[in-house]
């Protein structure tokens, strides 16, 4: 789905509108359009198809398949209203999963949003979970074999009719406009200690520095990045956002969880405004700082200084300008690639290899994670950062705010990408099963959750591990927890 800024101008192109459109990404280019993939569909009949195959030419350009998809597609106002239902197997039935435009209207039949989606059905049921008064009806456009450029284009031939006839633009492809397409959330700011309830027992420059040094780039900031509380804070969040790095941000003006940040900052630093930079447990400077370096191209090599070197010496290994596709098989770079071209170039070595030498490469034997690491889970939470704070607060009354506070919450043996008990370990398979955004509690980390096992047996009255928490009230153990899911309570209880 797209969310899509229009500035209108005349123009002298052909066209059935006299206006020309420029798009405009309300949000980071990387994330626009926002493109979701689902399980592909057999299309039905009854949708129109943009077929992306010319009878005249096998030329792959970009210019004919998005004139092409011009020509194959339906009008907007010739492409039938199909009615939301209710139930969700009448629903599949009615809506494609395939890849294409979507046009939504309201009970009223008025035009409320286009869209771009990999998987129609599933955006059109989104959108009718979250605005049903909005969702009434919907005109589909199937796209065939398709690229960003043809979808782009598809999508804007509908935009540019409706513009025509009626003379504005559909309220939810209005710049600002978030009903239909949210913005991704932003990576939460670090904080010092968990709140006041906490007491540092090591010295707050110490703490700092650990914390400059173990982090590649951190900026020290007015409010969070989400919110920047000043010009020069909003603006060094933008710099490091438009150069994709990933940074972490603390907030100053936090007494809750940064209290006496402020001014040990402005000592341990020597520097005696914010915000403040820090790379590599370096001081950069501020905001003019920053702004020059941008300018002058020297931040960007600065903060990626490490992987262009390691990308030069790539290239410089490879011969990257004598490498070229020789008959079926790939000796290098691939240009152009796709999926299926890489997977075949790369089971052409593995089977060379192995027809050599009668074994598989170690690092490509299965368990093997020394080349390929798996997807970092969510970390476990902490009662503590560590043994240098001391609660100030009873730690019961932690345990309660802390499982009402989240939606669920599982007290487990071990952490949950490494549970040291089978039921741990069948517990947390399940939540990530049932695809939970749940919170996880190490029972056995004694460094930040010290005497947390007795206390917790107390509370919920429950003697053994894992306990689960859902919306501050105990479930049970594993148990419990497998047999809701055998007979399909699990997942009603969950969503609600």
């Amino acid at each position: 789905m797209a969310a899509v800024t229009f500035s209108t101008t005349p123009t002298t192109h052909c066209s059935s509108s006299s206006y020309s459109f420029r798009l405009i990404p309300t949000y980071s280019p990387k994330h626009t359009p926002h493109l979701s993939f689902y399980s592909h569909f057999n299309r039905s009949s009854t949708f129109p198809l943009i077929s992306l195959k010319s009878n005249t030419t096998t030329t792959k350009k970009s210019s004919l398949r998005a004139f092409t998809v011009v020509s194959a597609l339906k009008k907007l106002s010739e492409t039938d209203l199909i009615a939301v239902p209710e139930g969700l197997e009448e629903f599949t039935s009615k809506f494609p999963s395939d890849t294409g435009v979507y046009a939504v209207h309201d009970q009223n039949d008025d035009l409320q949003f286009i869209g771009i989606s990999r998987n129609i059905a599933a955006s059109v049921l989104s959108h009718r979970k979250s605005v049903p008064q909005l969702c009434c009806s919907v005109k589909v456009g199937v796209v065939d074999e398709p690229d960003r450029t043809s979808l782009t284009q598809a999508w804007k031939s509908w935009m540019e009719e409706h513009i025509a006839a009626t003379g504005k633009i559909p309220p939810g492809n209005e710049s600002g406009n978030t009903t239909w397409v949210k913005k991704p959330q932003k990576k939460p700011d670090l904080r010092l200690t968990p709140g006041r309830h906490v007491q540092l027992t090591i010295p707050l420059e110490e703490l700092i520095d650990q914390l400059v040094k173990e982090n590649k780039v951190v900026a020290f900031i007015k409010g969070s990045r989400s919110a920047p509380l000043c010009g020069f804070s909003q603006r060094v969040v933008g710099i490091l956002e438009g150069e994709g790095v990933d940074f972490e941000s603390v907030d100053v003006l936090d007494d809750e969880h940064n209290f006496g940040l402020r001014e040990k900052l402005k000592s341990y630093s020597n520097w005696p405004t914010f915000p403040q930079i820090f790379v590599n447990g370096e001081l950069i400077g501020g905001c003019d700082i920053l702004t020059s370096m941008q300018e002058k191209g020297e931040l960007a090599s600065l903060l990626k200084n490490d992987l262009e070197g390691y990308s030069r010496q790539i290239n410089l290994r490879l011969g990257r300008s004598n490498i070229r596709l020789k008959m079926a098989h790939v000796v290098g770079v691939v240009d152009e690639p796709d999926r299926t071209s890489l997977t075949q170039a790369w089971k052409s070595w593995m089977e060379e290899h192995i027809a050599a030498t009668g074994k598989i490469p170690p690092g490509n034997e299965s368990g093997n994670t020394t080349w390929v690491k798996k997807p970092q889970k969510k970390p476990d939470l902490r009662l503590t950062p560590g043994r240098h704070v001391q609660l100030t607060i009873p730690l019961e009354e932690l345990i309660d705010q802390l499982v009402k506070e989240n939606k669920v919450v599982a007290f487990i043996k071990g952490s949950r990408s490494a549970p040291l008990c089978g039921f741990s370990q069948r517990v947390v398979g399940i939540l990530e099963g049932e695809g939970v955004d749940f919170e996880s509690v190490d029972v056995l980390d004694d460094e930040h959750n010290f005497g947390l096992r007795e206390k917790l047996k107390s509370y919920s009255n429950w003697p053994t591990f894992p306990q689960i928490f859902v919306n501050g009230e105990l479930i049970g153990g594993c148990d419990i927890l497998t047999s809701m899911q055998e007979k399909g309570e699990l997942a009603s209880l969950l969503k609600k």
